[in-house]
């Protein structure tokens, strides 16, 4: 019923950020993702 959505949905990435992690944690997640996200495209 909705493509557009389903199709946005198939492309999302969803990321629990422990409120135990630091800043610094978070960081470092988001650039590894980043880099794995450039390595795919």
């Amino acid at each position: 019923m909705c493509p557009r959505t389903l199709d946005l949905l198939g492309r999302a990435v969803h990321l629990n950020v422990n409120p135990l992690l630091t800043n610094e944690d978070v960081e470092e997640t988001i650039e590894g993702l980043s880099r794995v996200i450039e390595a795919l495209a």
